[in-house]
């Protein structure tokens, strides 16, 4: 897909003002550090790879099926740890 100001409108017009908060509140609560780089915790690299990859189950099963390993930006380096505490975990 090509992204243009009509697509990103499009787009955009298909989330709910309440999505949109949702979104916002997340946002700020992220701490700096985390948007910024700097330690990562384990549990949180598990969950943001597991999530991705159940999204690319049903979007992309090509991609699904050249999934390795996860990697993280050089910003970051993985400590122990759990899944952050902003995180919905179900």
């Amino acid at each position: 897909m090509v992204f243009s100001a009509e697509t990103h409108e499009a787009r955009a017009d298909e989330w709910s003002s309440r999505e949109i908060e949702r979104q916002a509140r997340l946002f700020r609560r992220a701490p700096l550090r985390f948007l910024l780089g700097g330690n990562i915790h384990q549990g949180q690299v598990e969950y943001e790879w597991n999530h991705l990859a159940s999204k690319l189950r049903v979007r992309n099963v090509e991609w699904h099926r050249r999934m390795t390993e996860p990697r993280v930006h050089p910003l970051f380096v993985i400590v122990e740890g759990e899944v952050e505490s902003w995180e919905r975990v179900t």
